[in-house]
């Protein structure tokens, strides 16, 4: 409980069960901000590495998808629509790491999409990096 705030803390202690709690939770503060959305979605599409350095670029990239994937839900079955749309986002979000790389990378975009099947993100990092 030391880790809740204590405008919090007051209607967690008093509730009935833990999952009422987390109800209270998820109705309260899981909210989807559309304007916040649309922000990250322009610092994405304007996101360029310029003269940074390829690890600088590419950690501010991962921090923008890591918080648009927060306020995004997914689906998280193990069928295989589930499995398309991670590789649709996946491939999506390679697109977008390599579409803006100066063109001192330009020979690593070619060869990275030339590849069946294309690789993840993390692994077209490694590449560009090594």
């Amino acid at each position: 409980m030391n880790l809740v705030s204590n405008e919090l803390l007051s209607g967690m202690v008093y509730a009935s069960s833990p999952h009422k709690v987390w109800v209270d939770l998820r109705e309260s503060l899981d909210k989807v901000n559309g304007s916040r959305i649309l922000f990250l979605h322009r610092q994405i599409a304007t996101l360029s590495q310029g003269i940074s350095p390829v690890l600088v670029y590419f950690s501010k990239l991962k921090e923008l998808w890591a918080e648009f994937d927060a306020l995004i839900l997914c689906p998280s079955c193990r069928c295989e629509e589930s499995k398309r749309y991670a590789e649709y986002f996946g491939n999506h979000m390679l697109l977008q790491f390599l579409m803006v790389f100066n063109e001192t990378y330009s020979q690593y975009n070619n060869q990275i999409m030339m590849m069946s099947p294309t690789p993840a993100i993390n692994k077209a990092y490694s590449m560009i990096i090594a």
